[in-house]
């Protein structure tokens, strides 16, 4: 029989993992992912496979422990190593903490998001955009305002798809130049009373009267849509 990883990444077998996720007890979820975290480095780079992830991490099952533990194993350093770092479990007390492994861990995550906010809606996932948000923490300069460039068509989107996905819209808003600016301006002022009213949208667009110096600008999109 075939392993649960060759099936997650399968274009048809990764429904029946799919299902499998959404519909297990606790005691079957539990198993099921003690295997998909040892194989999320694979799994994060595969279109079907992150979609089995996406299911896993936004399941009521899935605590915040076994979150920390999805986020870590997109690296390929083996759990024995990994639990001997400052920090374990947490990705970002451990790139906070260990030094050493600062830079090499952080290049790796860059070049695992670079690819995956490219993948159609993936960006739209929790797993996706909470390690991006990471990345944004950690990255170099260049390399952060080079994501956010990657980002800055989406953001219209992203705004409204969660916690995490509204922190990085207004991360991502807050980093990039000032002439780069109308055009997630004008995506967040298409679904105005949405943005204005969300939970997690809100805070973002009330932040826009303190860093959009253009008045035109802020009128146009902020001001006339109230």
């Amino acid at each position: 029989m075939a392993p649960l990883p060759t099936f997650a990444c399968d274009s048809f077998g990764h429904y029946v993992v799919i299902a499998l996720f959404k519909h297990s007890t606790n005691a079957l979820f539990r198993k099921l992912l003690a295997v998909l975290i040892n194989d999320c480095a694979a799994l994060s780079k595969h279109a079907v496979g992150l979609r089995v992830i996406h299911t896993a991490y936004t399941s009521k099952l899935c605590t915040a422990g076994d979150k920390n533990l999805m986020l870590l194993g997109v690296f390929k350093d083996g759990v024995a190593v990994m639990k001997n770092w400052k920090g374990y479990p947490d990705i970002e007390g451990i790139l906070a903490q260990e030094k050493d492994q600062q830079k090499r861990l952080v290049a790796y995550l860059y070049a695992l998001v670079d690819k995956l906010v490219c993948q159609k809606d993936a960006y739209t996932f929790p797993f996706v955009q909470r390690l991006t948000l990471i990345f944004m923490r950690f990255g170099n300069k260049d390399d952060v305002i080079d994501m956010c460039d990657s980002l800055r068509p989406h953001m219209g989107n992203l705004i409204l798809s969660g916690k995490d996905g509204a922190l990085l819209a207004g991360l991502t808003f807050s980093l990039l130049e000032p002439k780069m600016r109308k055009e997630p301006l004008r995506t967040f002022s298409e679904k105005f009373v949405e943005n204005a009213t969300g939970k997690f949208s809100a805070p973002v667009i009330a932040r826009l009267f303190d860093l959009v110096y253009d008045a035109q600008l802020l009128a146009k999109y902020v001001v006339e849509p109230l």
